[in-house]
């Protein structure tokens, strides 16, 4: 069975003025030939690019109705994405669940042969927006949460040598002067402590 859609055969082909001499075998030599090149990913989120396996071995909370987040797709607007990803995020109840979902990016990026990667994370999901809209009893500190990110990337990193990861601490929720003192302590005080994991092949921009 072909890893491509038929729509993409479809496309491909009339592209090429052949609809119907599009050559399966050549299509997948490619696809294996891309899967196994070294890649680079410069716009990832790192709570989503864990893939479904990783929240699937979480213990899913009570509000997990009907279906898993995940197979909600393809959303119908941008209010049932965020359904969704509410609906997941809540399944992540202990700063551990931030560590094991770094490790389980890294591992993910390693096996798609992606070799760098610059990755958000939205830590004010789970501290000011999840005490702001009451989305679940764990809230967490901001700071910790970035800690977190930290522990499993370098666990990750260590154990998957010749990858990279750049991690942006995306900050456009915050909107109040407590939320940005918070921030800006928070981030002063991990960089002050060394705890950037430079040395680890890991990074800490700041982008708000």
């Amino acid at each position: 069975m072909t890893v491509f859609s038929e729509l993409f055969i479809k496309v491909i082909g009339e592209a090429g003025g052949h609809a119907n001499t599009v050559d399966l075998i050549e299509l997948e030599n490619f696809h294996a030939w891309v899967s196994s090149q070294p890649k680079i990913e410069t716009h990832v989120h790192l709570e989503a690019a864990t893939g479904k396996e990783f929240y699937a071995a979480l213990d899913y909370p009570p509000s997990w109705h009907e279906r898993c987040p995940w197979e909600r797709v393809p959303f119908q607007n941008l209010r049932g994405f965020i359904d969704a990803w509410v609906d997941l995020s809540k399944s992540i109840r202990s700063l551990a669940d931030f560590e094991k979902m770094a490790e389980a990016f890294v591992a993910q990026r390693a096996a798609e042969r992606i070799i760098y990667s610059e990755a958000y994370v939205s830590p004010a999901d789970f501290s000011f927006i999840r005490k702001r809209f009451s989305i679940a009893e764990e809230v967490f500190s901001f700071e910790q949460v970035v800690r977190a990110y930290l522990r499993g990337l370098k666990k990750g990193l260590s154990v998957n040598p010749g990858i990279e990861v750049r991690l942006i601490v995306d900050s456009l929720w915050i909107s109040t002067d407590e939320e940005r003192e918070l921030v800006h302590e928070g981030i002063k005080n991990i960089f002050e402590d060394g705890d950037a994991g430079c040395d680890a092949g890991c990074h800490l921009p700041w982008r708000c």
